[in-house]
């Protein structure tokens, strides 16, 4: 009863330390949510693998980029050479030689110029670039729609067996 009485008589400075410890509270909710400067964090993915068909060399582009896209020095003109290359390593993905290329990712010219298109997409436009989403070998081969079984067995067989200690490979960003 005495906390009661004393909470009473200091309504005000009560308001204040309450309106403090919500604020308090606030910000760290939002600190944890939104992230924070703490080093421990893991940093953000901004880039990733591209693969030069041309070349056949891997480049970092933007996470947001939507193959194909140009490569450093090559003409607007010509038709891009630069695809995703969804690159993994079982153990240190810094090793060169450890990084592999899993496959290979496009999308044909129609679903490409969707996605680019800057604005909500339909659920009709949404399907039209999901059956243009196109993957491959690195080492060759046909184009092949994402969804379909051969695409679909590609993607798994890049991800199989790949480590000798039997752990699951990672992917790899720049």
């Amino acid at each position: 009863m005495k906390l009661r009485s004393l909470i009473h008589q200091n309504q005000k400075a009560t308001g204040i330390i309450a309106g403090a410890v919500s604020l308090i509270c606030l910000f760290c909710i939002t600190s944890y949510l939104f992230g924070s400067n703490d080093s421990d964090q893991p940093a953000k993915v901004r880039s990733t693998w591209f693969y030069d068909l041309h070349n056949k060399t891997l480049f970092p582009a933007p996470f947001d980029a939507v193959a194909p896209i140009h490569v450093d020095g090559q003409a607007a003109t010509e038709k891009p050479n630069g695809v995703k290359a969804y690159v993994f390593a079982c153990d240190d993905c810094g090793n060169e030689d450890q990084r592999f290329i899993g496959w290979l990712e496009a999308f044909a010219l129609e679903s490409r110029q969707l996605m680019t298109a800057n604005r909500l997409l339909t659920l009709e436009e949404q399907q039209v670039t999901e059956s243009g989403r196109l993957v491959r070998s690195a080492s060759g081969g046909e184009w092949v729609v994402t969804a379909s079984e051969s695409g679909q067995q590609l993607m798994r067989h890049a991800q199989k067996g790949k480590c000798p200690d039997g752990t699951r490979i990672r992917r790899c960003h720049p």
